[in-house]
């Protein structure tokens, strides 16, 4: 969180972020200057999984955790599950470092 979305809100892109961790959200905006956005406390599949009714024209899949990624966010079901959620020409980009 914080370079992709405050980029996505700068051109005036209405941002939703889900992020598990609330301390990582405060660091986006101390020192990365990201700007009031609306943001969900929760863990990406869950939220995905349970906003199938909300269609969404961009999903920005970002879980670089300096390390490891989370592996429950890399499977069939988390595809399948993002794919659902996805607006017709919706369009998926993958972070991963």
């Amino acid at each position: 969180m914080g370079i992709t979305a405050k980029s996505f809100h700068k051109f005036g892109i209405d941002v939703t972020a889900v992020e598990i961790d609330p301390i990582i959200h405060q660091f986006a905006e101390n020192y990365f200057g990201l700007p009031k956005i609306n943001v969900v406390y929760d863990d990406g599949r869950k939220f995905v999984t349970e906003s199938s009714k909300k269609k969404w024209d961009f999903v920005v899949h970002d879980v670089f955790t300096g390390g490891s990624v989370p592996a429950h966010l890399f499977t069939t079901e988390m595809w399948s599950a993002t794919n659902a959620v996805l607006a017709d020409n919706g369009v998926v980009a993958v972070v991963f470092l």
